[in-house]
């Protein structure tokens, strides 16, 4: 019973740096500083590993942070990301909250494609996102720019937290994610893109 029970009181380690991301892409490039959050089960009684989460906040790539992600729509607000880490390590999963790069950033995209195709990306939350915020809308290149980062800096999450998993004392095998709905369009492309390197699916 213990990941169901919220048993477990919670350490809040804010700010700890996962790496850097590369931002204003298009006119004078400079780095950001890319930062989690860790929520720490405490008082557990043993010291094995511990199963580990990593979450992205939700925001349409435009907005949102790994404090808070709730937005009110019509009346009702949304859980924030922090809540959910906080449940989680309640239960006793060690669980990080991720910042990542946003469109509005013109972050670099990276070297590393995981979008098949820019112009079939997903545009009516983007748009009404967009719209929210007072901005006009966004090229497919942009779109895919901003995306591209997301993964790379959520890819980089998972090599920074894997690599310190003693110092957090987490268990790598069963490292999962959390994502947001836009997100899981993401993972859908990337496994796309890997059954098609290993020839079982056609482009």
């Amino acid at each position: 019973m213990r990941y169901q029970d919220k048993g477990f009181e919670v350490s809040f380690n804010r700010d700890i740096r996962y790496g850097e991301g590369g931002i204003h892409h298009g006119t004078t490039s400079s780095t950001l500083p890319l930062m989690l959050d860790f929520y720490e089960p405490r008082d557990e009684p043993s010291q094995s590993p511990r199963p580990a989460l990593i979450l992205a906040f939700g925001g349409a790539f435009h907005r949102g942070s790994k404090e808070t992600d709730g937005f009110e729509v019509e009346g009702r607000c949304n859980t924030s990301i922090a809540a959910y880490c906080h449940t989680f390590a309640r239960r006793g999963y060690a669980t990080f909250s991720i910042d990542s790069r946003l469109v509005q950033e013109d972050p670099d995209p990276g070297t590393t494609p995981t979008i098949l195709d820019a112009a079939a990306i997903p545009r009516s939350r983007v748009d009404a996102v967009r719209q929210l915020l007072g901005l006009p809308p966004a090229t497919a290149g942009m779109l895919h720019a901003g995306i591209e980062a997301a993964c790379d800096d959520m890819a980089a999450a998972f090599g920074f937290v894997s690599a310190q998993a003693d110092r957090f004392r987490i268990d790598r095998s069963p490292l999962l994610s959390g994502l947001s709905f836009e997100q899981i369009q993401l993972v859908i492309e990337i496994r796309l893109v890997w059954l098609r390197a290993i020839g079982l699916q056609s482009a």
